[in-house]
């Protein structure tokens, strides 16, 4: 007798099967290179575990699809998938870390176009404000400035993976 989770009916093994042949076709057809079908990951496949949690962030992720549809003066997208996608995984992964760790909702920023391609999340309330620069070029630094109605305030580049600083600032400052 098959147990739970190895039924053919069941919804996760449906769907890694479809990751598994959507993939395959890709790779065959030759579409996506490898650094592609790497940035191709969507971001909410990563939010499945959590998803009731951290909906509002989902939703703002989903919403801020637009900008890859924008473009400049000269016809050319105005933001690079790619940059964009770094953008949101960012967040994502921001996001996540502080519920699963701290129990603690972000709040939710705005996912705008910033300077020549670049992607800003804000986060702008009456307590804090926090801007993020993603940049269009990936082996650019992200940088980051925020401040809150006590006077602080922090600046800086975001050089590793490890932004435990900066997650403290955007889950105290409410």
């Amino acid at each position: 007798m098959l147990a739970f989770s190895e039924s053919p009916c069941h919804p996760q093994d449906r769907a890694s099967d479809w990751k598994t042949r959507k993939a395959k076709a890709a790779r065959t057809r030759g579409w996506l290179t490898t650094d592609q079908r790497d940035l191709c990951k969507s971001p909410r496949e990563e939010w499945r575990p959590l998803r009731r949690d951290l909906n509002h962030i989902t939703n703002a992720i989903d919403e801020s699809r637009y900008l890859l549809n924008l473009t400049d003066e000269d016809g050319q997208s105005a933001c690079s998938y790619e940059t964009w996608n770094r953008a949101v995984r960012f967040l994502s992964l921001c996001a996540r870390h502080a519920w699963e760790s701290l129990g603690v909702k972000i709040d939710v920023p705005a996912i705008l176009l910033g300077p020549d391609g670049s992607v800003d999340l804000h986060w702008k309330f009456a307590s804090y404000e926090m801007l993020i620069n993603i940049p269009a070029e990936a082996a650019v630094l992200p940088s980051y400035y925020g401040d809150d109605q006590e006077g602080n305030s922090v600046k800086g580049n975001i050089a590793s993976s490890d932004n435990r600083g900066l997650l403290q600032w955007l889950t105290t400052r409410r």
